[in-house]
């Protein structure tokens, strides 16, 4: 990973791009967003990438914007956090108040409407890599799978209108359900008491040449 502090410049510039140039919102953004913080600039691992994905989606607010935030701040702090944030965010403002001011008229032109549908095929191939990759990175093991298909026949029967489920409820469940492997498995026992003998200080040794009182 990139140890050297990137400029603010550059941080500002590389979120803006991805704020001007993808279409379809955060979960569209998220392969573009990975592209550029694993692959290119180096700024996360992939674990790390993983790890803040799914840290923006559990906090409220955008999961890009989320995401950008996270990245400017480990590389430069505060500042920095404010820097992606603003840069991720600029385009699709100016963008959308340019739209605002004629919206009346903007979906009127064919070749405009036609793009759109375009655009809106793209969307949904974005979102269904970062499903794809999201679904890659869980670890596998039986709870990883367990949790991966119900949350999807939850959600499913929630779009079907067979069940009042929603993402927060589902997403709430998921963590209800691996908290409680977690402790009922007696991994948290185990790992607590390895960490008692981590830190537990050995006895303190007299050092050689050293009288004994």
């Amino acid at each position: 990973m990139n140890q050297s502090p990137t400029g603010y410049l550059e941080l500002g510039w590389a979120f803006a791009k991805i704020g001007l140039f993808t279409f379809g919102g955060g979960y569209a953004m998220i392969p573009i967003i990975d592209n550029l913080c694993v692959k290119q600039k180096q700024w996360l691992t992939a674990e790390e990438m993983a790890q803040t994905i799914i840290i923006a989606e559990s906090t409220p607010g955008p999961i890009a914007i989320n995401c950008a935030t996270y990245v400017g701040f480990k590389q430069r702090g505060w500042l920095g956090a404010t820097v992606t944030s603003f840069g991720i965010c600029l385009p699709s403002f100016l963008i959308i108040y340019a739209i605002a001011l004629c919206f009346q008229d903007f979906l009127q032109y064919k070749l405009i409407a036609a793009a759109f549908t375009g655009v809106s095929i793209a969307v949904g191939l974005l979102v269904l890599q970062a499903g794809i990759k999201m679904a890659a990175k869980i670890k596998a093991s039986p709870l990883g799978y367990l949790i991966m298909f119900s949350a999807f026949a939850a959600l499913g029967l929630g779009e079907l209108k067979l069940a009042a489920i929603s993402s927060s409820w589902t997403m709430l469940g998921a963590v209800v359900l691996s908290l409680a492997y977690y402790v009922l498995s007696g991994t948290a026992r185990a790992e607590a008491l390895q960490q008692q003998a981590i830190t537990k200080k050995p006895a303190e040794q007299p050092q050689a040449g050293e009288e004994k009182l």
